[in-house]
């Protein structure tokens, strides 16, 4: 198995976050979404990730100045 770099994620981990943040799932249901065999465990796991949730906030930051600015004008 090759090892990720700091700023690298897994397609699990890119999947978890693109049905949090832009389908709007809850942890748990996102988790599930994405393949996990555990998603309870691992959405716990994944939102108590420093590097998953420095993601997820930038990819919230990009969701509110591209998608939803043009609803806001």
């Amino acid at each position: 198995m090759t090892k990720l770099r700091e700023n690298e994620f897994t397609d699990r981990q890119t999947d978890f976050i693109y049905n949090l943040v832009r389908l709007g799932n809850n942890p748990t249901q996102s988790a599930r979404l994405a393949g996990y065999k555990d998603p309870k465990q691992s959405a716990f796991n994944l939102v108590n990730s420093a590097k998953i949730c420095n993601r997820i906030q930038q990819e919230r930051l990009k969701l509110f100045q591209s998608d939803l600015s043009i609803v806001a004008v």
